[in-house]
């Protein structure tokens, strides 16, 4: 089993609007793929 990840990562952004920009910081999910086995088969892989 791997180490245990951190689900969110904080980004810096832009928005633009009709009054102008704006600068902040804003909480993102972190993605991991995920596979789905059965019998040694690999059924699915998706980002979870």
């Amino acid at each position: 089993m791997s180490a245990r990840r951190k689900a969110t990562t904080q980004i810096s952004r832009l928005a633009h609007r009709a009054g102008g920009t704006a600068a902040a910081n804003r909480m993102v999910p972190e993605e991991t793929p995920v596979a789905f086995s059965f019998a040694g088969t690999t059924h699915a892989v998706m980002m979870a």
